[in-house]
């Protein structure tokens, strides 16, 4: 019986990060944004089911769904039509859920904030990373 339920809304075309592509499957460290998000759900330990809301063609590609093993459903043309669809999705297929987890904000970066915030975390894993000896 599925209670949980993780949605990772990652339909975005990324017009407020001007870029050509998706900031979602721009890659990072050799590995694509949508995979840290997919990641952290699947770390996640009262986690029974994962949604992953893709564009359109995204969803009609079933690339990602096969790339990374995932349930994906069709978003919508905006942020909350995209969530919405995800409901009556968990609704249809999950009668039992009882809780709905999703990242909040996730999407709305612009290129100076995910640039900042990715030079952070960069800064972060020199200054941390254990020195063997």
């Amino acid at each position: 019986m599925v209670k949980n339920v993780g949605i990772l809304l990652a339909a975005g075309l990324g017009s407020r990060f001007q870029s050509d592509v998706p900031k979602q499957f721009l890659m990072i460290d050799g590995k694509e944004v949508i995979a840290y998000g997919i990641d952290a759900f699947r770390g996640a330990s009262n986690l029974d089911a994962l949604l992953v809301l893709l564009g359109k063609e995204e969803y009609e590609s079933r690339e990602i769904q096969n790339r990374y093993k995932v349930e994906t459903v069709c978003g919508g043309s905006t942020r909350a039509e995209s969530f919405q669809n995800a409901l009556d999705y968990i609704g249809v297929h999950y009668p039992d859920c009882e809780k709905v987890i999703s990242m909040k904000r996730q999407g709305r970066l612009s290129m100076q904030k995910f640039l900042r915030s990715i030079l952070i975390c960069w800064m972060n894993m020199i200054i941390l990373k254990p020195v063997s000896i």
